[in-house]
Protein backbone atom coordinates (compact mmCIF):
# COMPACT_ATOMS: atom_id res chain seq x y z
CA UNK A 1 0.00 0.00 0.00
CA UNK A 2 1.05 3.60 -0.56
CA UNK A 3 1.51 5.71 2.57
CA UNK A 4 1.49 9.51 2.29
CA UNK A 5 3.93 11.36 4.53
CA UNK A 6 5.08 14.88 5.34
CA UNK A 7 8.68 15.83 6.05
CA UNK A 8 9.16 18.59 8.65
CA UNK A 9 12.08 20.05 10.57
CA UNK A 10 12.54 22.21 13.64
CA UNK A 11 16.02 23.70 14.10
CA UNK A 12 17.39 20.90 11.88
CA UNK A 13 15.81 18.18 14.03
CA UNK A 14 13.87 16.41 11.27
CA UNK A 15 10.73 14.31 11.27
CA UNK A 16 8.62 12.15 8.99
CA UNK A 17 4.93 12.59 9.83
CA UNK A 18 2.36 9.97 8.85
CA UNK A 19 -1.29 10.86 9.44
CA UNK A 20 -2.65 7.50 10.65
CA UNK A 21 -6.09 9.02 11.06
CA UNK A 22 -6.36 8.55 7.30
CA UNK A 23 -4.02 5.64 6.57
CA UNK A 24 -3.82 2.85 9.18
CA UNK A 25 -0.34 1.68 10.20
CA UNK A 26 -0.19 -1.82 11.70
CA UNK A 27 3.52 -1.86 12.59
CA UNK A 28 4.75 1.66 13.39
CA UNK A 29 8.09 0.43 14.79
CA UNK A 30 8.93 -1.24 11.47
CA UNK A 31 7.72 1.82 9.56
CA UNK A 32 9.96 4.06 11.69
CA UNK A 33 13.01 1.93 10.99
CA UNK A 34 12.29 2.06 7.27
CA UNK A 35 11.28 5.70 6.83
CA UNK A 36 13.92 7.19 9.14
CA UNK A 37 16.79 5.37 7.39
CA UNK A 38 18.82 8.04 5.59
CA UNK A 39 20.17 5.66 2.96
CA UNK A 40 17.09 3.66 1.95
CA UNK A 41 14.16 5.65 3.38
CA UNK A 42 13.01 9.25 3.57
CA UNK A 43 15.51 10.02 6.33
CA UNK A 44 14.64 11.54 9.70
CA UNK A 45 15.50 11.65 13.38
CA UNK A 46 11.96 10.54 14.31
CA UNK A 47 8.65 9.23 12.96
CA UNK A 48 5.55 11.12 14.12
CA UNK A 49 2.37 9.06 13.87
CA UNK A 50 -0.87 11.06 14.16
CA UNK A 51 -4.00 9.53 15.70
CA UNK A 52 -7.36 10.74 16.99
CA UNK A 53 -7.39 12.26 20.46
CA UNK A 54 -10.21 12.74 22.94
CA UNK A 55 -8.26 15.44 24.83
CA UNK A 56 -6.50 17.48 22.15
CA UNK A 57 -6.57 18.34 18.46
CA UNK A 58 -4.44 15.30 17.73
CA UNK A 59 -2.59 12.46 19.46
CA UNK A 60 0.97 11.78 18.30
CA UNK A 61 3.00 8.64 18.90
CA UNK A 62 6.74 9.12 18.59
CA UNK A 63 9.06 6.45 17.18
CA UNK A 64 12.85 6.53 16.97
CA UNK A 65 14.87 5.18 14.03
CA UNK A 66 15.62 2.00 16.03
CA UNK A 67 11.88 1.33 16.36
CA UNK A 68 11.65 2.25 20.04
CA UNK A 69 8.83 4.54 21.15
CA UNK A 70 9.46 7.86 22.87
CA UNK A 71 7.18 9.69 25.25
CA UNK A 72 7.63 13.30 24.20
CA UNK A 73 9.36 15.54 21.65
CA UNK A 74 9.47 19.31 22.07
CA UNK A 75 10.47 19.98 18.47
CA UNK A 76 8.20 17.19 17.22
CA UNK A 77 5.05 18.46 18.91
CA UNK A 78 5.81 21.95 17.59
CA UNK A 79 5.99 20.48 14.08
CA UNK A 80 2.73 18.59 14.65
CA UNK A 81 1.03 21.78 15.79
CA UNK A 82 2.21 23.61 12.67
CA UNK A 83 0.90 20.72 10.54
CA UNK A 84 -2.51 20.91 12.24
CA UNK A 85 -2.75 24.67 11.89
CA UNK A 86 -1.73 24.62 8.23
CA UNK A 87 -4.72 22.36 7.50
CA UNK A 88 -7.23 23.95 9.87
CA UNK A 89 -8.26 26.77 7.57
CA UNK A 90 -9.29 30.27 8.60
CA UNK A 91 -7.25 32.36 11.00
CA UNK A 92 -6.68 29.74 13.66
CA UNK A 93 -3.43 30.26 15.59
CA UNK A 94 -3.49 27.71 18.44
CA UNK A 95 -3.40 23.92 18.63
CA UNK A 96 -3.10 21.22 21.29
CA UNK A 97 -1.10 18.02 20.92
CA UNK A 98 -1.42 14.93 23.10
CA UNK A 99 1.52 12.59 23.76
CA UNK A 100 2.18 9.85 26.30
CA UNK A 101 3.57 12.62 28.53
CA UNK A 102 0.39 14.73 28.43
CA UNK A 103 -1.08 17.60 26.41
CA UNK A 104 1.01 20.52 25.17
CA UNK A 105 -0.37 23.83 23.89
CA UNK A 106 1.08 25.72 20.92
CA UNK A 107 0.52 29.29 19.76
CA UNK A 108 1.54 30.50 16.30
CA UNK A 109 3.33 33.84 16.71
CA UNK A 110 4.73 34.31 13.20
CA UNK A 111 4.51 32.62 9.80
CA UNK A 112 6.74 33.22 6.79
CA UNK A 113 5.92 30.89 3.92
CA UNK A 114 6.33 27.36 5.24
CA UNK A 115 8.25 28.56 8.31
CA UNK A 116 6.32 28.92 11.56
CA UNK A 117 7.44 30.43 14.86
CA UNK A 118 5.49 28.94 17.75
CA UNK A 119 5.38 29.30 21.52
CA UNK A 120 4.85 25.87 23.09
CA UNK A 121 3.75 25.18 26.65
CA UNK A 122 5.09 21.76 27.73
CA UNK A 123 5.24 19.81 30.98
CA UNK A 124 7.19 21.09 33.98
CA UNK A 125 10.44 19.27 34.81
CA UNK A 126 10.36 16.46 37.36
CA UNK A 127 13.38 15.56 39.46
CA UNK A 128 12.33 12.63 41.64
CA UNK A 129 14.37 9.56 40.57
CA UNK A 130 11.38 7.18 40.16
CA UNK A 131 9.70 9.68 37.84
CA UNK A 132 12.70 10.08 35.53
CA UNK A 133 13.39 7.07 35.89
CA UNK A 134 16.91 6.60 37.29
CA UNK A 135 18.12 4.14 39.90
CA UNK A 136 19.29 6.59 42.55
CA UNK A 137 18.58 7.20 46.21
CA UNK A 138 17.29 10.46 47.60
CA UNK A 139 14.81 13.05 46.39
CA UNK A 140 16.87 14.13 43.36
CA UNK A 141 19.70 12.88 41.16
CA UNK A 142 21.68 16.07 40.63
CA UNK A 143 25.44 15.64 40.03
CA UNK A 144 25.04 11.87 40.32
CA UNK A 145 28.38 10.08 39.67
CA UNK A 146 28.22 7.13 37.27
CA UNK A 147 31.12 4.92 36.25
CA UNK A 148 31.76 4.53 32.51
CA UNK A 149 34.37 2.51 30.64
CA UNK A 150 37.14 5.11 30.98
CA UNK A 151 36.01 7.59 33.63
CA UNK A 152 33.42 8.61 36.18
CA UNK A 153 31.02 11.29 34.95
CA UNK A 154 28.53 13.32 36.95
CA UNK A 155 25.04 13.60 35.47
CA UNK A 156 22.04 15.63 36.57
CA UNK A 157 18.83 13.75 35.84
CA UNK A 158 15.44 15.24 35.02
CA UNK A 159 12.26 14.23 33.22
CA UNK A 160 10.86 16.62 30.59
CA UNK A 161 8.18 14.20 29.44
CA UNK A 162 11.09 11.84 28.76
CA UNK A 163 14.31 11.04 30.66
CA UNK A 164 17.26 13.41 30.36
CA UNK A 165 20.79 13.11 31.77
CA UNK A 166 22.66 16.43 31.68
CA UNK A 167 26.48 16.59 31.68
CA UNK A 168 28.15 19.89 32.56
CA UNK A 169 31.77 18.81 33.04
CA UNK A 170 34.16 16.17 31.70
CA UNK A 171 33.08 16.32 28.06
CA UNK A 172 34.56 17.89 24.94
CA UNK A 173 34.31 17.67 21.17
CA UNK A 174 36.45 14.52 21.12
CA UNK A 175 34.55 12.38 23.62
CA UNK A 176 30.91 13.45 23.83
CA UNK A 177 29.59 10.93 21.30
CA UNK A 178 31.25 8.05 23.14
CA UNK A 179 29.96 9.38 26.43
CA UNK A 180 26.47 9.82 24.98
CA UNK A 181 26.30 6.22 23.82
CA UNK A 182 27.55 4.88 27.16
CA UNK A 183 25.34 7.08 29.32
CA UNK A 184 22.23 6.36 27.20
CA UNK A 185 22.65 2.65 27.81
CA UNK A 186 23.97 2.75 31.39
CA UNK A 187 22.14 0.25 33.64
CA UNK A 188 21.25 3.03 36.07
CA UNK A 189 18.63 4.13 33.51
CA UNK A 190 15.99 1.37 33.22
CA UNK A 191 14.43 2.97 30.13
CA UNK A 192 17.71 4.34 28.75
CA UNK A 193 18.08 8.13 28.62
CA UNK A 194 18.67 11.13 26.41
CA UNK A 195 21.99 12.85 27.11
CA UNK A 196 22.52 16.61 27.02
CA UNK A 197 26.04 18.09 27.11
CA UNK A 198 25.75 21.65 28.37
CA UNK A 199 27.99 24.72 28.70
CA UNK A 200 26.74 27.65 30.76
CA UNK A 201 27.82 30.77 28.84
CA UNK A 202 26.06 33.16 31.19
CA UNK A 203 22.89 33.41 33.28
CA UNK A 204 20.81 33.82 30.13
CA UNK A 205 22.55 31.49 27.69
CA UNK A 206 23.30 27.78 27.40
CA UNK A 207 25.15 25.92 24.65
CA UNK A 208 23.93 22.35 24.30
CA UNK A 209 25.17 19.33 22.33
CA UNK A 210 22.71 16.48 22.11
CA UNK A 211 22.71 12.69 22.10
CA UNK A 212 19.16 11.40 21.64
CA UNK A 213 17.99 8.03 22.93
CA UNK A 214 17.39 5.63 20.05
CA UNK A 215 18.80 8.13 17.55
CA UNK A 216 22.34 9.25 18.41
CA UNK A 217 23.67 12.76 17.69
CA UNK A 218 21.02 15.31 16.70
CA UNK A 219 21.43 18.97 15.81
CA UNK A 220 18.71 20.13 18.19
CA UNK A 221 16.13 18.80 20.65
CA UNK A 222 13.37 20.68 22.40
CA UNK A 223 13.21 18.35 25.40
CA UNK A 224 17.01 18.00 25.46
CA UNK A 225 17.52 21.76 25.59
CA UNK A 226 14.78 21.95 28.22
CA UNK A 227 16.47 19.24 30.27
CA UNK A 228 19.75 21.14 30.17
CA UNK A 229 17.93 24.33 31.20
CA UNK A 230 16.04 22.61 34.03
CA UNK A 231 19.20 21.02 35.44
CA UNK A 232 21.19 24.25 35.16
CA UNK A 233 18.35 26.13 36.83
CA UNK A 234 18.22 23.57 39.64
CA UNK A 235 21.95 24.02 40.20
CA UNK A 236 21.54 27.81 40.30
CA UNK A 237 23.59 28.38 37.16
CA UNK A 238 21.06 30.26 35.00
CA UNK A 239 18.13 32.64 35.24
CA UNK A 240 14.49 31.69 34.68
CA UNK A 241 14.75 32.51 30.97
CA UNK A 242 17.54 31.47 28.59
CA UNK A 243 18.63 31.12 24.98
CA UNK A 244 19.55 27.50 24.33
CA UNK A 245 22.05 27.53 21.46
CA UNK A 246 22.38 24.23 19.59
CA UNK A 247 24.02 23.21 16.35
CA UNK A 248 20.68 23.49 14.54
CA UNK A 249 19.66 26.86 15.96
CA UNK A 250 18.37 28.70 19.01
CA UNK A 251 15.42 27.81 21.23
CA UNK A 252 14.12 30.28 23.81
CA UNK A 253 13.13 28.57 27.07
CA UNK A 254 11.55 30.03 30.17
CA UNK A 255 9.77 28.92 33.29
CA UNK A 256 6.00 29.29 33.32
CA UNK A 257 3.54 28.43 36.07
CA UNK A 258 3.49 24.63 36.19
CA UNK A 259 5.20 24.32 32.82
CA UNK A 260 8.04 25.32 30.53
CA UNK A 261 7.54 27.68 27.60
CA UNK A 262 9.56 26.99 24.45
CA UNK A 263 9.76 29.35 21.47
CA UNK A 264 11.29 28.40 18.14
CA UNK A 265 10.97 27.88 14.40
CA UNK A 266 9.79 24.86 12.47
CA UNK A 267 8.83 24.26 8.86
CA UNK A 268 7.16 21.83 6.51
CA UNK A 269 9.75 20.71 3.96
CA UNK A 270 7.88 18.50 1.48
CA UNK A 271 5.15 15.89 1.06
CA UNK A 272 5.35 12.51 -0.67
CA UNK A 273 4.19 8.92 -0.72
CA UNK A 274 6.09 5.71 -0.15
CA UNK A 275 5.23 2.13 -1.03
CA UNK A 276 4.95 -0.16 1.98
CA UNK A 277 4.22 -3.80 2.56
CA UNK A 278 1.04 -4.73 4.42
CA UNK A 279 1.58 -4.23 8.14
CA UNK A 280 3.36 -0.92 7.75
CA UNK A 281 6.81 -2.08 6.58
CA UNK A 282 8.34 0.15 3.95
Amino acid sequence: MRVPFTKLQALRNDFVLVDARRVPVADPAALARALCDRKSGVGADTLLLLLLSEEADVLVRIFNPDGSEGEMSGNGTRCVASYVLARAGGDRVSATVETVAGVSGHLLEEKTGARCFLASRIVAPRFRPPEIPVRAEGDEAIDLPIRLSEETIRVSCVNIGNPQAVVFEGWDDANWKRLGREIENHPIFPERTNVDFARVIGPGELHVVLWERGVGPVESSGTGASGAFAAARRKGLVDSKVRAVMQGGVLAIEEAEGALLLKGWCEEVFEGTIETERGGRA
